[in-house]
């Protein structure tokens, strides 16, 4: 009865590990047919995974759209008459109610959908709506949710993985931009600590000071905040703002967000409502002129 029992206790304890088993068993099996899919995808020699480099572009001042339009199928239009500008050492931003199209509006901007009707222009250049994909590397995007891979800080910073490749003063700027020099300087490796899958390790507001200083780092022309810095504290957050603001001045900086304190480091604000740019200007003239706006941000004021 005494080895039954030692053995049932056994057994109750690893239980809940074999259950781990068992669903990542199944996570494996049920993603083979899809991973199956993808890797003959690739492996097709005609199959072009990137732009080629003698097609890619620069944007060096300003990009302008006019008068576009986009829907998801068949629907009526979920983006109507959009029209704005985002310039060079400025920082514009993106607000308004959910659902009213920031998300759609920044995919369009980022290359990912493509628009159904109006024009692009770059550094006052008319382009063809499908050569906008050739401007795609000029762009760092920053989510909400960083991705964070098992390696040292440098590494998730630099994606390098050759002392010899990373740029150094590049990468110190970067860290003193995003306020991580105490979080690493705290580590017993420093920027050489290892930090696990995920970011498991460290805190929201850190992974998300890691995606903004790998962004930095990039050297890429517009960097583009999606509720990139709503982890961070005020005090962290005015710093990196000011940070950017200051030392970035050849860069175009976009940022999506619903935080007063956030909207007013930005030269110019797009709202958007039902789908339209409803109004765009700086955050004091669009509190005091319109009242969606007004109605979002009168309770933190």
């Amino acid at each position: 009865l005494s080895i039954i029992a030692v053995y049932s206790f056994a057994t109750l304890r690893l239980f809940p590990i074999f259950q781990q088993i068992y669903m990542a068993i199944a996570g494996v099996k049920s993603a083979q047919s899809r991973i199956k899919l993808i890797y003959e995808d690739l492996k097709d020699k005609n199959y072009e995974t990137t732009i080629s480099s003698k097609n890619q572009k620069e944007i060096i001042n300003k990009i302008e759209f006019k008068n576009l339009n986009f829907s998801y199928g068949e629907r009526k239009f979920f983006l109507k008459d959009i029209s704005f500008d985002i310039e060079s050492g400025k920082i514009f931003g993106i607000t308004g109610y959910s659902g009213s199209g920031k998300s759609t509006l920044v995919d369009i901007i980022l290359g990912l959908l493509k628009i159904q009707s109006g024009f692009v222009k770059v550094d006052d250049n008319l382009i063809n709506i499908s050569e906008y994909e050739n401007y795609q590397n000029n762009f760092s995007y920053v989510p909400q949710n960083i991705f964070i891979f098992e390696d040292t800080i440098k590494n998730n910073l630099t994606f390098s993985f050759n002392k010899k490749t990373i740029d150094q003063r590049s990468l110190d700027e970067s860290i003193k931009i995003s306020q991580l020099n105490d979080f690493i300087l705290k580590q017993n490796d420093k920027i050489d600590t290892l930090i696990h899958d995920k970011g498991l390790s460290i805190s929201g507001g850190q992974r998300q000071r890691m995606g903004i200083a790998r962004a930095i780092y990039s050297k890429k022309k517009i960097i583009i905040l999606d509720e990139a810095t709503n982890s961070l504290d005020g005090n962290t957050e005015h710093n990196v703002l000011s940070g950017l603001k200051e030392n970035l001045n050849n860069k175009i900086i976009i940022i999506v967000s619903h935080r007063k304190n956030t909207l007013k480091f930005c030269d110019k604000i797009a709202f958007m409502n039902d789908g339209k740019i409803e109004d765009i200007d700086d955050f004091e003239s669009l509190f005091n002129s319109n009242e969606n706006f007004k109605k979002i941000f009168y309770k933190d004021l």
